[in-house]
């Protein structure tokens, strides 16, 4: 019963805002240094939280805490796997994408933080009922 829950359409709905997380990511790494990174997964992480509960109120927010790594990975495969001819030179140069930017532990850590403050913060716009 707890699988079926945790899979549902609307949980998947809501963690289908791990979307935000690449956008968000590309707006605000503007450098290879690790704070950088880890703000901008963090910050990542709180669009993630907020937007997804948002999307699904009323679902156990488990997906959520992945959502943003999983997402992050996907878009980082791709870039990196698309054409590598001139990514090492770019990546030396400073100018390669900005959402290469996070390691695996930014994203994890980021999503940790930040998943968290998006729902606490999401709380202002969710309807509540006496009867949740």
């Amino acid at each position: 019963m707890l699988f079926r829950s945790v899979f549902s359409s609307p949980s998947l709905k809501g963690a289908a805002a791990g979307l935000v997380a690449v956008a968000v990511v590309f707006l605000f790494a503007s450098n290879d240094l690790r704070g950088q990174a880890l703000g901008a997964a963090v910050l990542a992480g709180w669009a993630t939280g907020h937007v997804g509960r948002v999307l699904a109120p009323r679902h156990q927010p488990v997906l959520l805490y992945a959502a943003p790594s999983v997402f992050m990975a996907a878009a980082q495969l791709v870039a990196t796997s698309t054409g590598t001819d001139g990514l090492v030179e770019a990546w030396i140069q400073g100018t390669s994408p900005r959402f290469l930017v996070t390691s695996p532990i930014d994203l994890a850590a980021g999503a940790l933080i930040g998943v968290s403050m998006g729902i606490g913060t999401s709380r202002g716009f969710v309807e509540q009922h006496a009867d949740d």
